[in-house]
């Protein structure tokens, strides 16, 4: 019979005096170091999320209007396909294509636009969409 032991020692569990509960323990003692702001540091940093170039309501609508349309026309060009009612089928694909690449390329700009936190980054990601 031969017998296996394994010991998985995740953290210094030896030399410490409370007991491990758990790999997340580990993380939880970790030193922060950077993490930790100070009261200016911190007020600058809300200050900075708070002033954040808006969004243009206009960009999005268009953009979200041209995802639409494409998608709109390219499933419409998969049913005429699918129902073979007609011969100008490949042509609502092709347009809904062209139409529904830019929708989504802007639209992921925007997303990316609205989800960063830095007032720069964001005026940056908004002046390469057109409006």
């Amino acid at each position: 019979v031969i017998f296996f032991f394994f010991f998985f020692q995740a953290e210094d569990g030896i030399r410490d005096f409370c007991l491990s509960r758990g790999l997340g323990d580990v993380y939880k003692r970790q030193d922060l170091g950077d993490i930790v702001l100070s009261d200016r540091e911190r007020e600058h940093l809300k200050y900075r999320t708070s002033h954040l170039p808006e969004i243009p309501k206009r960009a999005i609508a268009l953009s979200i209007f041209l995802l639409l349309v494409g998608i709109g026309f390219i499933l419409g060009g998969l049913g005429c396909t699918f129902s073979k009612a007609g011969e100008n089928c490949f042509l609502y694909l092709i347009f809904g294509g062209i139409i529904a690449v830019p929708g989504i390329y802007y639209t992921f700009y925007l997303y990316i636009a609205y989800r960063t936190q830095n007032p720069d980054e964001r005026e940056a990601i908004l002046e390469e969409i057109p409006m």
